[in-house]
Formats: structure tokens, C-alpha cells, sequence
């Protein structure tokens, strides 16, 4: 079956918040510096002509992941992996 135009889009930026967040899902101690240097930081950001991501967007996109894990990796091991496909929508 062929994947839509909108579903790799969709999976696009899934894969980039992925990669922008996944370190940091399971952090704690230090988050908050953690986040600010990614803010810092100029990305290629898919299908978007901005270059930065603001440290309240990185903060949301970790507090989302965290409650995917939770809620749909439970009495498995929680991995990222588990929140790809929620973090694409």
C-alpha cells in the first residue's frame, strides 16, 4: 500500500522531533539548560521556513512524548519509538 503524500509528511516531522527530543524524554536532572541550548540551536525543520524551535515547543513536545509513553507503552519498555506516530500529528 502506498503512503500518502500527507502521511510522509506526517512522518517527516515525526522523525525531526524525534531526532530533536529523544535524548531528552527520559531526562530530568538539567532539562531545562538542555532545552535552551537545542533552542539555540538553527534546524532544517521539514515543510517550514523557520529555523528555530522556542524552548516552550521543545518543553511541550517532551511533556507529550513522556504521556504517550505512559499511557501506550505500558507494561512494555518505554522507548521514543513507542510516540513517533503521535508526535506526527
Amino acid at each position: 500500500m502506498e503512503r500518502t503524500e500527507d502521511q510522509k509528511r506526517r512522518e517527516s516531522v515525526a522523525l525531526f522531533r524525534h531526532a530533536l527530543i529523544g535524548d531528552l524524554v527520559h531526562e530530568h536532572q538539567g532539562l531545562y539548560a538542555r532545552l535552551r541550548a537545542k533552542a539555540e540551536r538553527d534546524y532544517e525543520i521539514p515543510f517550514s521556513k523557520r529555523r528555530r524551535v522556542a524552548v516552550e515547543t521543545l518543553r511541550d513536545c517532551v511533556c507529550t512524548a513522556r504521556a504517550v509513553l505512559k499511557h501506550f507503552c505500558r507494561g512494555r519498555e518505554a522507548t521514543t519509538v513507542c510516540a513517533v506516530r503521535c508526535l506526527g500529528s
